[in-house]
């Protein structure tokens, strides 16, 4: 199962929201295609705005593979890299956008004319996907349209993409992705979706959305068959090992727990703030707001004591109970090494929920989309 990764952005314009009726994103397309009828030449602007999109993405992947792999290619390579990925990508795209553009112009005559009916919208609209899309995904059958196709990937993502560590069937994982759900779809009854997607470009664009995938993707896995190992005796260089992976975990959770902070507000405040605005409130105040709104999922299994201690070096190990005592300020908490290896699997699992909040957003949108592009003909 594979999706291309394909700006929409570049396709529907980035103030256009994916829960918008068709007769706006039939605007947005003629309003942000503005190639040239002759299918050779965009608008220089447009043209330098794609430019930078794919340097900017080529940069974001160069950076990703560095990071995960732990080698760097050698700045000649990669300007070499990029140079061919600029010409050849950008020039595709901007095919495609010049395929698509005659038809948006048709539509939109037509539509000013009144003579472009919900059915007919629908077969257009299938028809540009079909010339933005399919010239970059081989994959997609002929008898197939790419809207189609795209509807059924989504779906498949949405129902089958988890993490399969065996370790999280000891924890809360399935459970936290329902409320997941539980949260998305409350947000889609609101009519809030396009105003999460905004949240989680804003999270995108921060310095945590870059940390927090390094842990998601390289940390959790580096961590994998530790997490994964039931001892028959926890000895103490385990438990230290549990401590470490806890304390790097906790400021991971923090910038998580920010991101979720700020979907809540969405769905509960009139005017909600800005996830940068819900970040600076920290993790004391975020855990506060979460738990007075209900959604104590999110907190529960995370403990500021456990954290504080192991961070301000304020906990002693006793191998014969093996029992650690937490000691936060005047509080005590006393833990034995299995709760400790329990509590440290838990908090690796709610972590795991990041990519989670994304699909599920981006996959309700896709699906709130679809159902108000076929209310169109019913």
């Amino acid at each position: 199962m594979r999706l291309n990764n394909i700006n929409m952005e570049m396709c529907i314009g980035p103030k256009l929201s994916i829960s918008e009726p068709p007769t706006k994103v039939l605007k947005g397309i003629t309003k942000y295609l503005k190639v040239s009828i002759t299918l050779t030449k965009l608008p220089i602007e447009l043209r330098e705005q794609l430019k930078r999109l794919v340097s900017e993405m080529t940069d974001e992947t160069f950076d990703l593979v560095v990071n995960l792999s732990g080698k760097y290619l050698g700045k000649k390579k990669i300007r070499d890299i990029k140079r061919k990925v600029e010409l050849e990508v950008s020039s595709e795209i901007e095919k495609a956008m010049a395929r698509a553009y005659q038809i948006g112009i048709n539509l939109q005559n037509e539509y000013q004319n009144k003579e472009l009916d919900a059915k007919k919208f629908k077969e257009s609209f299938y028809s540009i996907t079909d010339s933005i899309f399919k010239p970059f995904d081989s994959d997609i059958p002929d008898d197939v349209h790419a809207l189609d196709y795209f509807f059924q990937i989504v779906n498949e993502i949405h129902k089958e993409f988890r993490f399969d560590m065996p370790y999280l069937f000891t924890t809360k994982y399935s459970q936290y992705l329902n409320v997941i759900e539980e949260l998305t779809n409350n947000l889609k009854k609101e009519g809030k979706l396009g105003k999460a997607f905004s949240i989680l470009f804003e999270f995108r664009k921060s310095n945590d959305m870059y940390i927090i995938v390094q842990v998601t993707l390289q940390k959790l896995i580096s961590y994998y068959q530790f997490l994964q190992t039931d001892y028959s005796l926890i000895k103490k260089k385990h438990v230290n090992k549990y401590l470490e992976i806890y304390e790097e975990l906790s400021g991971f959770y923090e910038k998580f727990l920010s991101l979720v902070t700020t979907l809540i507000h969405l769905l509960n405040d009139y005017n909600p703030p800005e996830y940068e605005t819900v970040r600076k409130k920290g993790l004391y105040e975020n855990i506060q707001y979460i738990k007075k709104t209900g959604w104590t999922t999110f907190s529960y299994e995370f403990n500021r004591n456990i954290r504080n201690a192991i961070v301000h070096k304020t906990y002693k190990v006793d191998i014969l109970k093996e029992e650690i005592d937490f000691i936060d300020r005047t509080r005590t908490l006393k833990l034995s090494f299995q709760e400790i290896q329990n509590k440290t699997r838990e908090l690796s699992a709610l972590i795991l929920l990041f990519p989670h909040v994304f699909i599920s957003i981006f996959c309700a949108g896709v699906t709130s989309f679809k159902e108000q592009l076929n209310s169109r003909i019913e």
